[in-house]
Order: C-alpha cells, then sequence, then structure tokens
C-alpha cells in the first residue's frame, strides 16, 4: 500500500517494494533457515504496512537531533551488528553483509551528508508523509474490511521479533527505506509498534 503510494509519487516503480516488503523477506529468511512460521507475502506485506504506517506517524512527530543522531551513528558498532544479523536471519545475513561492503551506508562521512539533507528538507519530508500515506487507522480500516490479519501473532510470528525485524529491513537492499530514515536520525531503537 504504502510502496503503490510512493511510486504514484515518484512517478517510477522503484519505491514499490519499502520496508513493509523488507519485513515480509525478513520473515521468510528465517522461515527458510529456522523453519519459524510466515505466511503469503502479500498477507506479511499487510501487516507490514501497517507497522511502518505507524512507525511514520512516530517519525512524522520527531524533530531532528543532529547531535544525537551522530552520536548514534559514531556508537554504531557493525561488527556486533553483523553478529546480530546473523542470529537472526541466518544465511541471508552473508548477502546483506557483502552489500554493504560496497554500499558504505554505516561510513560516518556519508552518514553526516544524508543527516544534512534530512534536517535541510524535514519539513518537506514530513509534508510528503502527511500528504502522500494513509494513516495507521486507515490501513487498519481497509484490513479489517478484507479480513486480512493486522498483528505478526495472527500469523503465528512473535510480536517480540518485530523491532528487529523492522532493524533489519535497513540491511535488505541498497536501497532508502523508513528503516535507514530511523537509522540515520538516530532513533531506530526507539521506534514502537
Amino acid at each position: 500500500m504504502i510502496g503503490g503510494v510512493a511510486m504514484a509519487y515518484a512517478g517510477v516503480s522503484r519505491p514499490a517494494s519499502g520496508a513493509e516488503h523488507y519485513i515480509s523477506h525478513v520473515w521468510d529468511m528465517r522461515a527458510l533457515q529456522f523453519g519459524t512460521p510466515a505466511d503469503l507475502h502479500g498477507i506479511q506485506c499487510g501487516i507490514g504496512t501497517l507497522l511502518c504506517a505507524r512507525a511514520y506517524e512516530q517519525v512524522k512527530a520527531m524533530k531532528p537531533n543532529r547531535e544525537k543522531a551522530l552520536a548514534y551513528a559514531a556508537a554504531f558498532d557493525y561488527e556486533d551488528w553483523k553478529r546480530q544479523l546473523r542470529s537472526f536471519v541466518g544465511g541471508g545475513a552473508e548477502a546483506m553483509i557483502a552489500m554493504e561492503a560496497k554500499e558504505r551506508k554505516y561510513d560516518a562521512t556519508l552518514h553526516k551528508e544524508r543527516l544534512e539533507r534530512i534536517i535541510d528538507r524535514w519539513d518537506e519530508i514530513c509534508k510528503v508523509i502527511d500528504e502522500e500515506l494513509p494513516s495507521a487507522a486507515k490501513i487498519e480500516e481497509i484490513l479489517d474490511a478484507v479480513g486480512a490479519p493486522k498483528r505478526a501473532e495472527s500469523i503465528g510470528i512473535d510480536s517480540a521479533l518485530v523491532p528487529m525485524t523492522f532493524r533489519c529491513t535497513k540491511d535488505i537492499r541498497d536501497k532508502y527505506v523508513l528503516s535507514r530514515l530511523c537509522w540515520d536520525l538516530g532513533v531506530l531503537e526507539e521506534i514502537r509498534f
């Protein structure tokens, strides 16, 4: 849903798979590696869309804090993060780690440059969120109307895994998605679902 809105806004299909799709991919990787529950991609994306809408609402209510974001990035331990990725998604982590070697999103200089662009355009970012994305309440209404599940537990996925699932989404592809914005702002762990 959010991907479709983003495609219409951007005029290209690249935004079609955002963090809501990556949530589904993480659950699929876990299912393949560890035999944990998974459901159809569309069902998982519906739940992911609701989760992301809640996260967008939290982000929109924030004001970027340069010092906090820079301190967060400076304290980020990529070696520890690689261990967490391997533990959470298994073998799929290796492709994510290999991609980071090329992309370098955790590089301090690149982070600082992105952060400055975010701060400079914060009002514009919030306006796009306001005008282009449906509210979490609207998404719940749509999911209810079609009888779709709205919570990870409804498809057998422990809700305690949702925050880590969301954190993993920033490493799935080389696309700038919501979880990357949260990392850049230094608030990734503050998002509540």
